[in-house]
């Protein structure tokens, strides 16, 4: 269910929810202590399972725009998220520079 990835800004475990289907498999997976971690937690398919993704989340969807292409959208849903994107911007800034 869960592996590392590293980042300038973050260092994470990531999720992949595709494979479970049910509350009780996602609990016994750990993935509700996870969510207690410093930064972002990844988390792929976090729509499958009601009650996966916190009330405070920030999520971002790519939306293919051609084949070479892609436009991301992101939003917050509390202060945790929004101060997570502002670090996002704040690194995205400062690598663009």
């Amino acid at each position: 269910m869960s592996g590392q990835l590293a980042g300038d800004v973050f260092t994470w475990p990531f999720g992949d929810l595709y494979r479970l289907s049910t509350e009780a498999d996602l609990f016994s997976t750990g993935y509700f202590d996870l969510l207690e971690v410093q930064g972002a937690f990844p988390v792929e398919w976090v729509d499958r399972i009601r009650g996966a993704a916190p009330d405070d989340a920030l999520r971002i969807a790519l939306e293919a725009t051609s084949p070479e292409s892609r436009w991301l959208r992101s939003a917050s849903s509390g202060p945790r998220s929004q101060a997570l994107l502002a670090r996002w911007a704040v690194a995205l800034t400062s690598k663009s520079t």
